[in-house]
């Protein structure tokens, strides 16, 4: 099996231009990681040169341009390693981020030998990434950290993303409701450990989401997150920020 390279390049339009168009990327899965003194973007593409045009032409605060490449990379296997890099990037916090908000989708299915990608793969990229400076701590660090274990970004079992949906239509359908005197409640029970928090915290970010989405009912609503103790107060303004 071979193993992961990074490349560099500068943000900028000129060193697009001088990529050699016969290079095996230009037309292959890929991950990129685009980043400045502060902030940050993560992404993956099979169509890298028109994506890199598109982003220099829109995105401001990035001055780096790194692509993950690797042989046994497709298309599944790169965007779960794309969400799982975002994963850990909030828990590293190094960087802001400017796409933690990147997909609608919070479930990355099965694929052909994801366990591989999941583990051996991912080392090796966070091992790649830390030779590279791009990222200062190590995973079992960031593993332990609330921010990590908190991130709206997490991937979700299928019965949590059935809870989801389930309290998200609940949500869509109240607002609808006309004013009453107690409002509406809806109720999640669980035991200790199971994944409530995990659960919330994505609801949360999808409901935020949807204020910005001019088909959904919550366009334009003001939404809070109440949270009973300080640790995950301190956490969720912190996942906020970034």
């Amino acid at each position: 099996m071979g193993s992961i390279e990074i490349l560099k390049w500068p943000f900028s339009n000129e060193s697009i231009d001088q990529i050699d168009k016969n290079v095996d990327f230009l037309n292959y899965p890929v991950i990129y990681i685009l980043n400045g003194n502060k902030e940050a973007y993560i992404g993956e593409t099979v169509y890298f040169k028109k994506r890199m045009k598109a982003h220099i032409k829109s995105r401001k605060n990035l001055s780096e341009i790194n692509l993950i490449k690797h042989e046994r990379f497709n298309r599944s296997a790169t965007f779960h390693l794309e969400t799982k890099l975002i994963n850990y990037f909030l828990g590293a916090e190094k960087y802001i981020l400017q796409n933690k908000s990147k997909t609608q989708n919070d479930f990355t299915h099965n694929y052909y030998e994801k366990p591989l990608y999941d583990n051996k793969i991912f080392k090796e990229v966070w091992k790649k990434l830390l030779e590279q400076k791009l990222v200062d701590q190590e995973l079992h660090v960031i593993e332990n950290k609330d921010i990590f274990k908190l991130s709206p970004f997490k991937e979700l079992s299928l019965e949590q993303l059935d809870l989801k949906e389930k309290v998200l239509d609940f949500c869509e359908k109240q607002i609808q409701v006309p004013e009453q005197e107690y409002g509406s409640l809806l109720v999640i029970e669980g035991e200790a450990g199971v994944g409530k928090s995990v659960v919330l915290s994505s609801i949360f970010n999808t409901i935020q989401e949807r204020t910005k989405e001019p088909n959904s009912n919550l366009k334009d609503t003001e939404n809070y997150l109440v949270v009973h103790y300080e640790e995950m107060y301190k956490t969720s303004k912190e996942l906020l920020r970034r």
